[in-house]
């Protein structure tokens, strides 16, 4: 399939983990569930914006007041558009698929209020930087993260370094346990 990736301006752009854990209202680990649904929104034929949504089963809570076993919608920011029987995967930023049934850690602010559509939805903290693989500490040193690929983080092709040494923090500060 290909992959069409669309340049989002967010209005919050973490510089370093500290800044993302303030920002965050939720800080929990969880797996994606396999009901994912696409919300479009469309005028004239021609999408505007476009998210898919799944339920997220919380395993762990390290900030907010979710408890294990709650399970919430995620917003992830990518749809599939099909043209002259061609389906592209058109997403924000570097930020691709996640994995059903992958655990991550996942950084989340409020739902917007004003908006129907959303109310309890959660969508990750600028982009890719809200959401890590969890890893095992114990079998893959933080070293490791160097070695893997751009598809095994569910990461496009881009640069991802900044994003590389925000997983590094994420794994000392919260995956050593």
């Amino acid at each position: 399939m290909q992959t069409r990736s669309i340049y989002a301006d967010t209005l919050f752009d973490a510089g370093s983990l500290e800044e993302l854990e303030d920002h965050a209202k939720y800080i929990v680990q969880g797996k994606f569930q396999d009901d994912a649904t696409e919300d479009l929104q469309s005028e004239a034929g021609i999408v505007l914006y476009g998210a898919t949504v799944s339920s997220f089963e919380i395993t762990k809570v390290y900030k907010g007041d979710f408890e294990v076993g709650d399970v919430i919608k995620i917003a992830e920011q990518y749809y599939v558009e099909e043209q002259d029987g061609q389906q592209t995967l058109v997403h924000y930023g570097n930020y691709m698929p996640s994995d059903v049934g992958r655990e991550y850690l996942m950084f989340f602010d409020n739902p917007p209020e004003n908006s129907e559509r959303w109310k309890d939805t959660y969508t990750p903290l600028c982009l890719d930087r809200g959401r890590y693989p969890v890893i095992n500490a114990k079998t893959r040193s933080v070293a490791g993260v160097d070695n893997m690929t751009n598809e095994e983080l569910n990461l496009d092709t881009g640069d991802s370094s900044l994003y590389r040494q925000f997983y590094k923090d994420v794994i000392e500060n919260y995956m050593n346990g």
